[in-house]
């Protein structure tokens, strides 16, 4: 989908560049497609990345586009919010409640005018998408690791009358051959 949608976009003469992450079985048929839509000079594939490397994945980005099929609760979402992407996601799962309230665009699945209508009007005025991206940082925090770390602290407390207190630390595992 999105493929056939830059490739629209091309035709257009917007201009556009695309980096296409990960791995999967349907890899070989997407850099078929690319080459067929003659796209090969502005979309890159890339393997799996280690999770150090996917932040400069986000920061080189303007716009995170997941238009899958189905989709539950879309993590590449939320990370592509956190970073103050432009979002656009399939009216599948959650993500129509992740992308909602101006947080995001969300397309009907399958619909390649609709991706590729949002994508244009993003590139059109991407000064007017701001707002949207401040909304879906913000929003995005409240999954972060020391929110988490916040939440379950919460739970515990109002559930268990657990308290914790300070960073998590790991029990300090012996070291071989030593004694308990």
């Amino acid at each position: 989908m999105l493929l056939s949608a830059i490739a629209g976009l091309r035709a257009q003469g917007i201009p556009i560049q695309c980096a296409i992450v990960g791995e999967g079985q349907e890899r070989a048929a997407l850099e078929e497609q690319a080459a067929e839509l003659d796209l090969i000079d502005c979309v890159v594939f890339s393997d799996g990345v280690a999770f150090e490397q996917v932040f400069s994945f986000y920061e080189d980005a303007d716009i995170l586009v997941l238009v899958s099929k189905a989709e539950g609760w879309a993590k590449v979402l939320t990370e592509g919010m956190a970073f103050g992407l432009i979002c656009i996601g399939s009216d599948r799962g959650v993500t129509s409640e992740m992308l909602g309230g101006g947080r995001g665009l969300v397309v009907p699945p399958g619909d390649v005018e609709a991706l590729a209508g949002a994508i244009r009007e993003i590139a059109a005025a991407p000064q007017d998408y701001e707002p949207m991206r401040k909304l879906a940082a913000s929003w995005a925090q409240q999954y972060s690791l020391e929110a988490l770390r916040e939440a379950l602290r919460e739970l515990l407390a109002t559930q268990w009358g657990s308290q914790i207190d300070g960073p998590y630390r790991s029990a300090e595992v012996p070291q071989s051959g030593a004694q308990r």
